[in-house]
């Protein structure tokens, strides 16, 4: 698989996650259950990792749980704010370190800022620490370098930007949400998710830095 190729494949998977750990509306759970998110999961993430194959639960994404509204019901009682501990899983960076969260934020702010991204318009759940606004930066900064090799032009800004993402604002905490969720016995739709994020996360540090 030739560089641009595999950049095309990354900003896929990103969009994919970005909306796999978003709040399930009235559409979602069918994509669940007839095994569509599941397929187009394992296909796109196994085709940039292969090493995921083995060791995720695969069908576990085909779970949509009991009921049309199951994975709603799940995402509000893990992820939505209960009580004064907050949520059970948070899927804000800054719940992980909640001594230094303005500071996170700002370093956020910054980086999308850099690339020409705002916030503003994004709806209140989504902010710039959440996990489905960094994956779709991640997943916008991909299709940059994409856009940047089709055109034969340098990728390696937006290679080194997306390495340093990774490394300072995801893969810290995704193992301790992949935790929470296996210890608050998430459906396992959420708990593989959880797991295969981390995964995700940790060979995308580990893969040579111009891939």
């Amino acid at each position: 698989m030739n560089a641009q190729a595999r950049s095309h494949l990354r900003c896929h998977a990103y969009g994919l996650l970005a909306a796999l750990i978003d709040y399930p509306d009235d559409a979602f759970p069918p994509l669940v259950a007839d095994g569509r998110a599941m397929r187009q999961c394992r296909q796109v993430l196994g085709a940039l990792h292969p090493a995921l194959e083995a060791c995720v639960a695969w069908p576990d994404l085909a779970d949509a749980g009991d009921g049309a509204d199951a994975l709603a019901v799940e995402y509000t009682r893990l992820f939505d704010v209960a009580g004064s501990g907050g949520p059970l899983c948070p899927l804000h960076g800054g719940g992980y370190r909640p001594d230094s969260r303005m500071q996170l934020l700002r370093e956020l702010v910054r980086f999308y800022n850099h690339f020409g991204l705002t916030t503003e318009a994004a709806p209140a759940r989504e902010l710039p620490d959440h996990l489905a606004t960094q994956l779709e930066f991640l997943h916008y900064l991909s299709r940059l370098e994409s856009d940047c090799l089709a055109h034969d032009t340098d990728a390696d800004d937006c290679r080194r930007a997306r390495r340093d993402f990774l490394e300072r604002h995801l893969a810290p905490w995704l193992p301790q949400l992949a935790r929470r969720l296996a210890q608050h016995q998430a459906l396992p739709f959420y708990r593989t998710l959880g797991e295969l994020l981390a995964r995700f996360i940790r060979l995308e540090t580990e893969a040579p830095a111009l891939s």
